[in-house]
């Protein structure tokens, strides 16, 4: 009782925090002295009761090792080590106990026991291949064997909590393929799947061992850098990293005889804990990444408060229209005209947009909104 209720402590450590790389490693230990304590009770059980016929104990103790055997084989499935330590620790007094019974059936109930012995790690081996490839898919990106957006997210959750407790830093990169959808549109779609794996590739090579790097969906990859703490993040420049990458994306690939170029817009983001981290740290670097492609595309832009102020005040104006023209908001001023006679000849006609929460707003600020959305035309119908 005393073993089953460290091992419940040793679950509920487990289940209820996210645990870093050596936190991970003590729980592990915790667990194995666990494993290796309990196995080796039920062994000393055996070998205490085995003896005993009294109320059939023997039989008993017999039918509790077998049992045994198959829990742990079950249990101890993702664990070679541990798997084949404990089950010879749990079978190989089983095949003791009948070899020294003076009798036929002892050495056949011996031979039973080796099978068995034989039996259950292939099964479990055969049940740690499914499971691993379960896991894998489970995790990686079909297409181009990258992390996928689920353990990305899940990582970025782990990796918070290190930051908050330690005080430390980290990179998010955001990478955005230019103009992805004319490869797709003009070679195909397979061309576009052969590229994205090249790309990914390259984003690999460049980041392996220092990065995580995860396909979010379409063309959009999500790249962040191991914890830092102050004095690296002093060296290591974000803005300069993505450089890097993006000249990797840019070198030329050759694809079925095809000669092909392609640029990425990169958002960058520095997370610390006194920063606004949370799930809208994907926001924050789409931000960063959607002003890269505005200013041109393959480029690099580095979030920062004032961006998101400003874009925040786009998002609200595109929100806001959609109103202003319903309750007629959208005023059009006239502005006369006149000659060097001072003679009136025309007018300017002026649109203003009077918001109790933006202010007054020109037409150079809503209406290229108006015309990425579709509202342009409307403006003009309306007035």
């Amino acid at each position: 009782m005393a073993i089953s209720l460290y091992g419940w402590s040793v679950y509920k450590e487990f289940s209820t925090h996210r645990m870093n790389d050596e936190k991970l490693k003590n729980w592990y230990k915790k667990l194995t002295w666990f494993m290796y304590t309990i196995f080796s009770s039920w062994s000393a059980i055996f070998v205490m009761y085995v003896g005993y016929s009294e109320y059939d104990l023997n039989y008993i103790a017999i039918f509790t090792q077998v049992g045994a055997s198959v829990v742990a084989s079950a249990l101890l499935v993702s664990d070679k080590k541990l798997f084949v330590h404990i089950l010879l620790m749990l079978m190989l007094p089983l095949i003791i106990y009948f070899l020294f019974i003076d009798a036929w059936y002892g050495y056949i109930l011996s031979i039973f026991s080796l099978i068995l012995l034989a039996v259950l790690p292939y099964a479990a081996h055969n049940t740690y291949i499914l499971l691993e490839k379960n896991y894998y898919q489970a995790q990686h990106d079909v297409l181009t064997g990258l992390y996928n957006r689920r353990y990305f997210m899940e990582y970025m959750e782990s990796l918070n909590e290190g930051l908050e407790k330690n005080n430390k830093i980290a990179y998010i990169f955001l990478v955005d393929l230019d103009y992805f959808k004319t490869i797709n549109d003009s070679l195909g779609h397979d061309m576009g799947d052969k590229l994205l794996i090249e790309v990914a590739k390259r984003i690999e090579a460049y980041t392996k061992g220092t990065h995580v790097a995860a396909r979010l969906g379409g063309d959009e990859f999500m790249i962040v850098s191991r914890v830092l703490n102050k004095e690296e993040s002093v060296k290591v420049s974000g803005h300069l990293f993505a450089e890097g990458m993006l000249g990797a994306i840019r070198e030329p690939y050759v694809i079925d005889n095809h000669h092909l170029q392609i640029s990425a817009s990169i958002g960058v983001h520095k997370l610390n804990p006194v920063s606004s981290f949370s799930a809208d740290f994907i926001r924050e670097v789409d931000i960063a990444m959607y002003e890269a492609k505005t200013q041109g595309r393959d480029g690099i832009i580095v979030f920062n408060k004032e961006l998101e102020g400003r874009v925040d005040r786009l998002l609200s104006i595109e929100q806001k229209l959609h109103h202003a023209m319903k309750e007629n908001k959208i005023k059009v001023y006239y502005q006369p005209q006149f000659d060097k006679h001072e003679k009136l000849v025309g007018c300017e006609s002026l649109a203003r947009w009077s918001d109790s929460e933006l202010g007054v707003l020109g037409p150079q600020e809503f209406i290229p909104i108006a015309e990425k959305t579709g509202l342009k035309r409307s403006i003009f119908l309306f007035n």
